[in-house]
């Protein structure tokens, strides 16, 4: 306990100026007067009550410091926006989002719907294709070390949301993974299946054939056995 707390004041002075543990410190009654404390077991529980106070100010003295905001910030991998993504603006539309391996730089590519100058709020059916037309589009694009990502034009800024990580009753899709973007939409991460569960619906199904076939065979001989019998 004796080493903790002053290993605790010694790493919070790193991080918060020198005059502001001093100051934290100077406002502690580090010894009381009006109490002599002659026992070393006295003067031991008087620092260690004295030391833990001063741990807490300084503790929370840190909350508002910039140093200690900055470390409390959740690190993104930018790899986590590798993937598809559904636009609930634009259902059926692809969207797609390729990150460099061991980079920060980003490829998008996807579709829309309406010329490059007739942008409207459709999805890609193919009734709203042939209506609006459709092009495709990409851009390129970076994330940054706070783990937003942007395009730099000003309207593809976001960053990556959690399922569950929001709690808004104003902001739809709070319970799924994706990209919250500025204007408050969306894109909903796709989820991947598995190799397990992909090898499982290829034994699934292979199964099924199987057995369709089994019983056509069986009917197919039942068949002919009653002809013979006949």
């Amino acid at each position: 306990m004796f080493v903790t707390n002053a290993l605790i004041i010694s790493c919070l002075s790193i991080i918060i100026p020198f005059d502001g543990v001093v100051n934290a410190l100077n406002g502690l009654d580090v010894v009381s007067s009006s109490s002599k404390i002659s026992s070393r077991r006295g003067l031991l529980k008087q620092f260690q009550t004295n030391t833990a106070a001063a741990s807490l100010m300084i503790g929370t003295a840190c909350l508002t410091t910039a140093p200690c905001q900055a470390a409390s910030a959740v690190v993104v991998d930018p790899s986590v926006y590798n993937g598809e993504y559904n636009d609930p603006l634009h259902p059926l539309c692809q969207r797609r989002i390729r990150v460099e391996p061991n980079s920060n730089v980003f490829h998008y590519s996807g579709t829309e719907v309406g010329g490059d100058n007739n942008k409207v709020v459709r999805g890609c059916s193919k009734a709203e294709m042939k209506e609006f037309g459709s092009r495709k589009g990409a851009f390129d694009g970076t994330i940054k070390n706070n783990g937003r990502i942007s395009a730099g034009d000003g309207i593809h800024e976001g960053k990556w949301e959690p399922a569950d990580s929001v709690t808004s009753n104003k902001l739809k899709y709070t319970d799924v993974d994706g990209i919250r973007w500025k204007d408050g939409t969306k894109w909903i991460a796709k989820k991947e299946k598995k190799i397990a569960e992909q090898a499982g619906e290829a034994v699934f199904l292979s199964y099924i054939g199987f057995s369709t076939l089994a019983g056509v065979k069986g009917f197919w001989d039942f068949v002919q056995e009653k002809r013979q019998e006949a």
